[in-house]
């Protein structure tokens, strides 16, 4: 574990980056249609800087790690921006959400003819709500996901929240959707994205034994919940392979990760919630 050693972290706020600064932060992310958060902390910005942080509506990175691995941990949009005095420190308190503004504000009004694609519907929403496509749409173009409905042979209109038309979209063409550092991830229900699957055990990380939990919500499954040392790659949908007592070689599935960390402070923690990954046809 030697390259788990050697923190660091850094924010950028807006056109501004903030390299060396303490910073205390928690993020939650998740599968589900709800965007993800952060509460972020920067100590002792100078006067100029907090003065040229905006009040709401700036792309904030928050990028955190070690050494010799660093990975993006959030990437949103500010919500609400605090400054304060505590004792002798300025705080900085961010607010933000990944994607949060488009589930707000965007709308579609579109009808599409007989025999357009499902990826030319879903490229329109994602295009509505201002949020990158990245692969999400070729894959469903070049059958990479498998689909209930690739092709609306009567067409389809579209009439209402950007949000709510991508929920019926998805669910009727039977895969999941989330928002992802401001990209549209989908995926087949129970699967996990291309990445490499991450190796969770002691030598990695892994702290105590994973322990299961109650479904979030009535008829969901239950979960384990496992934690480990500060790991940006542990995202939403990607796949875990647990290697402690009791877990051994099994594959799961992100649903939920929370990162929580302080520079200088005793966290610097992941906790994540796997369920059972589905098998490859």
């Amino acid at each position: 574990m030697s390259q788990l050693y050697d923190r660091r972290a850094w924010i950028q706020i807006g056109g501004q980056r903030f390299i060396g600064l303490h910073l205390r932060f928690k993020v939650t992310k998740t599968l589900t249609g709800d965007a993800n958060t952060a509460d972020i902390s920067v100590f002792n910005l100078s006067a100029s800087s907090r003065a040229a942080i905006p009040a709401a509506n700036v792309p904030v990175i928050l990028v955190a790690g070690y050494k010799d691995a660093t990975e993006v941990i959030f990437a949103g949009d500010v919500r609400t921006v605090d400054h304060k005095r505590e004792g002798a420190d300025w705080v900085t308190h961010l607010r933000a959400g990944d994607g949060e503004a488009c589930f707000e504000r965007a709308y579609c009004v579109k009808s599409f003819g007989p025999g357009t694609e499902l990826s030319g519907v879903l490229d329109y929403i994602a295009g509505q709500m201002g949020i990158s496509v990245k692969d999400a749409v070729q894959k469903i173009r070049t059958g990479g996901i498998a689909t209930v409905v690739s092709t609306y042979l009567q067409g389809v209109s579209l009439q209402g929240r950007a949000v709510r038309e991508l929920d019926r979209v998805t669910k009727a063409a039977g895969v999941e959707w989330s928002i992802q550092d401001g990209t549209l991830q989908l995926l087949e229900p129970g699967k996990t994205t291309n990445d490499p699957a991450v190796l969770l055990s002691p030598k990695t990380g892994l702290i105590a034994s994973p322990d299961h939990g109650k479904p979030q919500r009535p008829g969901e499954p239950s979960y384990l919940k496992a934690k480990s040392l500060l790991n940006g790659g542990l995202r939403p949908g990607r796949a875990v392979q647990l290697d402690s007592e009791g877990h051994r070689g099994g594959q799961y599935r992100v649903q939920k990760v929370e990162h929580q960390g302080e520079l200088d402070g005793p966290s610097w923690y992941s906790e994540v919630y796997l369920t059972p990954r589905a098998a490859s046809t």
